[in-house]
């Protein structure tokens, strides 16, 4: 089962190698699994370490609309396997990274799941690989939408971009006060969705008319998602406080991606059956590499 999945455009100089290094360094961090790599992580068209119950699989290769090089961590417990897939890709002429977590159990989902954002997230944001998304920075800081951030806002609400990520709009009461700690939220949900926050009252009056009526107003939240019409309204009223509310959305956020990223066309199986049929279809002798 897909239980978490994002996927974050990136700057156009950064590179394959920058990317996996990336990647490979997070691995490396993390206890009990590998020591740090001595080679470029895409030197390699195919290959595999394992490391106690843990496996890197690594995946390399160019298809006509851009590099591909895709990293495969599996990690098998007593009752299940975790799947961890990073995948860099280039799609008219941009490169984007790809994020998909997998469990695998006999048990129900809740048994495993303690979900938090993975590292590798805030290490693409903090080393500033990923680029503006048409003008909207992707951050895991609220944009604040009274004054920078109003024009980004109000086009991504009349659908007038292509974004690639969702955006979350926090409202606020008469007074001024949000129905979520938004800097917690913004945290949160860096690298997964675009967390707008209105502090000004009358800001809504006049979205409202710049986006035909589809801004949330007053102790309301909504999450909007690219090129859909339709969006989710959360409200304070039905939630025992901020922390419930906030991550109740955050769930349904990460839920949400899951689902709709669930069949992406740069999903480990399909990167895998890419290079297969290039290679199956090639004439060259076969070079040295450990087959996956």
């Amino acid at each position: 089962m897909l239980v978490f999945s994002t996927c974050l455009p990136l700057k156009e100089a950064i590179t394959p190698q920058a990317c996996m290094t990336l990647v490979f360094n997070w691995i490396s961090s993390r206890p009990n699994i590998l020591n740090p790599l001595e080679y470029d992580p895409v030197s390699f068209r195919k290959y595999k370490i394992k490391k106690n119950q843990r496996f890197v699989l690594l995946r390399n290769f160019e298809v006509d609309q851009g590099k591909i090089s895709a990293c495969r961590i599996v990690k098998r417990r007593k009752h299940g396997k975790w799947y961890t897939d990073c995948v860099y890709f280039q799609e008219n002429g941009k490169p984007y990274f790809l994020l998909q977590i997998y469990i695998d159990s006999k048990f129900p989902l809740e048994k495993w799941l303690c979900f938090h954002k993975p590292t590798i997230v805030n290490m693409l944001i903090e080393k500033g690989y990923c680029r503006e998304d048409y003008g909207i920075p992707i951050s895991d800081t609220p944009l604040y939408m009274d004054k920078q951030y109003y024009n980004e806002c109000v086009k991504y609400l009349k659908e007038d971009a292509g974004q690639d990520l969702p955006a979350v709009l926090v409202s606020c009461d008469k007074f001024g006060n949000p129905p979520v700690h938004y800097i917690y939220l913004a945290k949160q949900l860096g690298g997964m969705a675009y967390v707008f926050v209105q502090k000004d009252p009358e800001t809504a009056k006049i979205l409202k008319a710049d986006v035909q009526g589809r801004n949330v107003q007053g102790d309301r939240v909504g999450v909007y998602f690219p090129g859909e019409s339709k969006y989710k309204t959360f409200e304070f009223a039905n939630c025992s406080d901020t922390q419930s509310l906030s991550q109740e959305i955050i769930e349904y956020i990460r839920t949400a991606l899951a689902g709709k990223q669930e069949n992406h066309p740069y999903r480990w199986e399909l990167v895998a059956d890419m290079q297969n049929a290039l290679e199956n279809s090639s004439c060259e002798e076969p070079s040295a590499y450990s087959c996956v």
